[in-house]
């Protein structure tokens, strides 16, 4: 068939024919699925060919969306030749004509098909556009010291749920290691967002930290919830490089309530030392004080978020508060493994592991304990030994 239409996104190249509409949106009945956070709308945008025209069109269905090309807002956008159509969270969508090069892969069906090829070694012409299109801009944070910015991506996020860690490494083809990161970062990303975890919010971060001359940059993708009981649960994962090895790492953390008695401590030394802001030490100390509440402030945007990371109190122990934590944790572990799972699969990588964690998630805090001193949540049933790394 002539006068189709290719089209790339985040990952995923789709053929569109010329004898039908194409909507994408995170609607059931849309064609091409998207699922942007906080959206407030199922359809974003839709493609349609004039056959008077000869030509493909790109329809803005959404303010949200705010369809932009070569950094210019159209609501209605002709496509004669390939473009790049940028959306909301800096997303960009390739579309590229009949005729015109730019995206490798064919459809092997005469409608609408996802050609997209999750062999490295099949596809890696694609999977490098795809991979480089779909980079979103992320938001870097400086590491530095302790009392003017935040000292590691965990400062702040609460108790460590040492049970729920996941650390393991697997072989790969080194020309193919970046690529593939990127591909579970954005699976796991899209995972999350469509799946049942209705009150969960979903970012990534790039951390860096300087050190004898030399910056290391790290992307983690973070997953937290904010229950109406005052806890709020983290989850980090990771995908690095490291030589010939693929490197994967989930941690856990849940945030307490605010230890008030710890936070009316500063305000009192801060009433003490007030009278004297006028000589220099104290002014100093006051700063020093309220220096990294502030920080905290801008950084998260919310006054009690702030305080709570800057005072952090023990996680409640009430079987509502003890619910919440290891409902969140084990169903985000769940659906964040077995994405990563589904990706292995496809990769032809080594599942053995990855099943195992699965099947002990729901074995965690059969018998659990909350520290008195506040320094750990403690469950039994250890998923993963030892031997936990696959070459």
């Amino acid at each position: 068939m002539t006068n189709q239409l290719k089209v790339l996104i985040l990952n995923k190249t789709y053929t569109l024919n010329p004898s039908r509409e194409y909507v994408l949106g995170s609607g059931e009945d849309c064609d091409i699925p998207l699922v942007l956070a906080d959206d407030g709308a199922t359809e974003y945008l839709k493609f349609i060919f004039n056959h008077e025209e000869n030509v493909w069109y790109a329809y803005e269905l959404s303010r949200i969306v705010c369809m932009t090309v070569n950094g210019q807002h159209m609501t209605i956008c002709p496509i004669k030749e390939k473009i790049k159509i940028s959306i909301v969270n800096n997303i960009l969508i390739t579309a590229v004509p009949e005729g015109q090069s730019g995206i490798v892969g064919t459809s092997t069906n005469t409608d609408f098909t996802n050609t997209y090829r999750s062999s490295f070694m099949g596809n890696q012409q694609n999977t490098l556009l795809a991979s480089r299109d779909s980079e979103l801009t992320i938001p870097t944070i400086n590491l530095g010291l302790r009392w003017f910015k935040i000292s590691a991506p965990i400062d702040g996020v609460g108790i460590w749920l040492h049970r729920f860690d996941l650390y393991q490494t697997y072989s790969v083809e080194r020309e193919h290691l970046s690529n593939l990161c990127e591909k579970l970062y954005i699976r796991v990303h899209q995972a999350v967002v469509k799946g049942s975890l209705k009150d969960a919010k979903v970012r990534f971060l790039k951390f860096n930290k300087r050190k004898f001359m030399q910056e290391d940059t790290r992307k983690y993708l973070l997953v937290t919830r904010d229950t109406i009981h005052g806890n709020r649960t983290t989850v980090f994962l990771r995908f690095l490089e490291y030589g010939d090895n693929l490197y994967i790492g989930i941690d856990v953390f849940s945030l307490g309530r605010i230890n008030w008695l710890t936070f009316l401590g500063r305000v009192l030394l801060t009433l003490i030392l007030f009278p004297f802001i006028w000589a220099i030490i104290p002014a100093m100390l006051i700063a020093l004080l309220w220096w990294k509440i502030i920080w905290r402030m801008n950084y998260e945007k919310r006054i009690w978020l702030a305080l709570r990371q800057e005072h952090p109190g023990k996680i409640g122990i009430g079987p509502f508060d003890l619910d919440d934590v290891m409902m969140f944790s084990k169903s985000t572990l769940h659906l964040a493994v077995m994405e990563i799972r589904n990706v292995f699969e496809e990769e032809d990588l080594p599942i053995e592991c990855l099943d195992h964690f699965i099947q002990q998630i729901n074995n965690y805090g059969d018998n659990y304990s909350i520290d008195s001193g506040g320094g750990s949540l403690s469950m039994t049933n250890s998923a993963i030994g030892a031997g936990n790394k696959v070459m």
